[in-house]
């Protein structure tokens, strides 16, 4: 009994420390701005069709989860798959909250999106993107997922 007083005694210094410790800050406006300028470029290089460009914004080992699609991992496979897009004549994104602590942030935002296949409907839905500061000061993402929120057609079956 005596041995484990020692040890809970640690143990509860140990959890005051880590108590007092300073939150690790909040994401300043310069962050906000960075993140929203590579927002802005995602949606630049996506509407120029500049695959090379826009996997770039992605880290090496992100993970790209579209809809209806496996999760696509590592910037190579992001890439290949963004080449695939269909043609695109009408693409937006507004990004409703960029926050974050440290190094880590996240967006959440909203696309509206028309192909350029007839009969396509206009697709408008959300988006959660997490993002890493890198070493040059750079947001890329580790992870982005979309997914549309205009209801598929009835499949016809009771």
């Amino acid at each position: 009994m005596a041995a484990r007083f020692p040890s809970a005694l640690a143990t509860i210094v140990m959890l005051g420390l880590a108590a007092c410790q300073r939150a690790p800050a909040t994401l300043s406006e310069a962050d906000r701005q960075a993140i929203q300028a590579a927002s802005d470029q995602f949606l630049q290089h996506f509407q120029a069709k500049d695959w090379d460009a826009l996997s770039q914004l992605y880290a090496e080992d992100a993970v790209l989860m579209p809809p209806n699609h496996p999760a696509v991992v590592g910037r190579a496979a992001i890439r290949e798959f963004t080449a695939t897009f269909p043609p695109v004549v009408e693409f937006s994104l507004t990004n409703d909250v960029i926050d974050g602590i440290g190094d880590l942030a996240y967006v959440r935002g909203r696309y509206r999106m028309t192909l350029a296949i007839e009969g396509t409907p206009t697709d408008s839905g959300k988006y959660i993107e997490i993002r890493r500061r890198q070493p040059d000061g750079s947001w890329k993402f580790t992870a982005d997922i979309f997914n549309s929120s205009v209801p598929l057609p009835p499949s016809g079956h009771p």
